[in-house]
């Protein structure tokens, strides 16, 4: 076996590295409530309550695609005891 063969089945063996972590999480919502104070104030600073209605739907609308983003089965069925892979 030549070497671009071993190295080729190493890269093949190894796990992707999952895309999202607690900490990417936990600083997006961080980062989320603390956008929220100004994007209020200048909504309802502007438009009254029409204004923060509209910016608290876009930060809940970004929230919303972050959390579809790394969790892709959150609105999707739920998994039966039969498909789960659990082996008795």
């Amino acid at each position: 076996m030549c070497i671009r063969d071993r190295m080729q089945t190493a890269r093949d063996s190894r796990s992707p590295r999952p895309t999202d972590s607690w900490g990417e999480r936990f600083g997006f919502g961080i980062v989320s409530l603390v956008l929220a104070v100004p994007l209020s104030a200048i909504g309802g600073g502007v438009a009254q309550l029409p204004g923060m209605l509209v910016a608290w739907a876009g930060i809940v609308g970004v929230n919303l695609v972050q959390a579809v983003r790394t969790n892709p089965d959150l609105f999707g069925r739920r998994k039966s005891s039969q498909d789960s892979g659990w082996e008795d």
